[in-house]
């Protein structure tokens, strides 16, 4: 969805929790994710905030900051973005 959609505006922040910056960094590398922006959350003060109690965790936002809808669906998202897109 990524690539489809982000010559179209949409982007990706990914925040992890993961135990220590190297295995997020590793992680990062392993599983082909250098293409959109990441954070990494030591503290969990992301997942505090928008009340993340299980992860993946996704929230789409708009590009005002607004969110559309926490706690989203692969399937949602795709829904949401065919929709945006279209």
């Amino acid at each position: 969805m990524y690539e489809q959609y982000s010559i179209k505006g949409f982007d990706i922040l990914s925040v992890s929790e993961d135990r220590s910056v190297a295995e997020w960094k590793d992680g990062i590398l392993i599983d082909g994710l250098e293409s959109w922006h990441h954070i990494y959350d030591d503290y969990n003060r992301i997942s505090s905030l928008y009340n993340v109690t299980a992860l993946p965790h996704m929230v789409l936002i708009d590009e005002k900051g607004k969110i559309i809808k926490n706690k989203i669906s692969l399937s949602q998202l795709e829904t949401e973005l065919e929709k945006k897109f279209q």
